[in-house]
């Protein structure tokens, strides 16, 4: 990866600030800080914004984007670009990495960036996006799993009042109602993550000791999320590789023979991805119908 000033097709101009998107974005909360304002009104905007040309043929934020904010917010009619060739991948690469080395993300906004390149969008796997960022496996694989803690711990993690490393001791719970209650002990008894590690551990153990018991009245939402989240895993790797076989195809559009037999995989595969949106939505009707008799009661 390059630095932003030498890059080998790299333009510097003065953008129309109208004409600068502010999309595809890794961070949900661009506010630009008074101390950033006040700084660029004083002695200017001394670093470029680094911007890219997209498929719609607008410029579109690489980096910089606090920067573009703050100079918004002072009523700039223009604003110094460096004009970068590069695809979505790689802006998204560049992106990441550079706000990795500031350390600018928050915990939850690396996992989705993490989510994004390794399953929505199959740029690479997960050994890939942790040499590029030079980062460890588990370290990725361990914020991608924070975003499925339930909904009251993310709020938590966002608020900082529980921190994502201590999150990460709640891996081992299963059941989601049983990870928020720890997550707010965790947060009201001020716990390390020794201490949840401990706790988590003892909670295993009895786990071990009730299974009969647990397994009776387990709360059946709990397994039928698990499931749906599972379906929709797959869905995204099904997609995946039938993204895949579509550009192989592409290049034996001459070969009959190859061509038909990856079509008829891309179908398969198409196939069981009807198959498993079908069970999804069932899924979604019962648990829809298990809250409706849960808020009846």
């Amino acid at each position: 990866m390059f630095p932003s000033d030498a890059h080998p097709l790299s333009v510097y101009e003065d953008i129309d600030i109208n004409k600068i998107e502010l999309t595809n974005q890794l961070r949900r909360d661009y506010g630009a800080v008074p101390e950033l304002i006040d700084s660029i009104r004083k002695v200017g905007l001394l670093q470029p914004v680094l911007v890219r040309v997209n498929k719609d043929e607008q410029f579109e934020i690489v980096s910089g984007c606090r920067r573009y904010t703050a100079c918004k917010a002072l009523g700039f009619k223009k604003i110094t670009c460096v004009i970068i060739e590069a695809t979505e991948k790689e802006a998204f690469e560049i992106s990441l990495i550079e706000n990795i080395q500031r350390s600018s993300l928050e915990p939850l906004e690396e996992a989705r960036a993490f989510r994004k390149y390794v399953l929505y969008t199959g740029w690479g796997g997960i050994s890939e996006l942790a040499s590029k960022i030079g980062r460890s496996h588990s370290y990725i694989v361990k914020h991608i799993m924070l975003l499925d803690l339930p909904r009251d711990v993310l709020t938590l993690i966002t608020s900082q009042e529980l921190n994502a490393s201590t999150a990460q001791e709640l891996f081992p719970i299963k059941n989601y109602s049983k990870q928020s209650e720890v997550a707010k002990m965790i947060v009201n008894k001020k716990w390390s993550s020794k201490d949840t590690r401990h706790v988590v551990n003892n909670l295993k153990n009895q786990s071990k000791l009730d299974t009969a018991n647990e397994y009776q009245f387990r709360d059946k939402s709990d397994e039928i999320r698990r499931i749906e989240r599972s379906l929709s895993k797959s869905i995204l790797i099904l997609r995946i590789a039938m993204s895949r076989i579509a550009e192989i195809i592409d290049e034996y559009e001459d070969n009959w023979l190859i061509y038909e037999t990856l079509m008829v995989e891309k179908n398969a595969l198409h196939s069981q991805i009807d198959l498993a949106l079908q069970m999804k939505k069932r899924l979604v009707k019962i648990m829809s119908g298990n809250n409706r008799l849960r808020l009846s009661n």
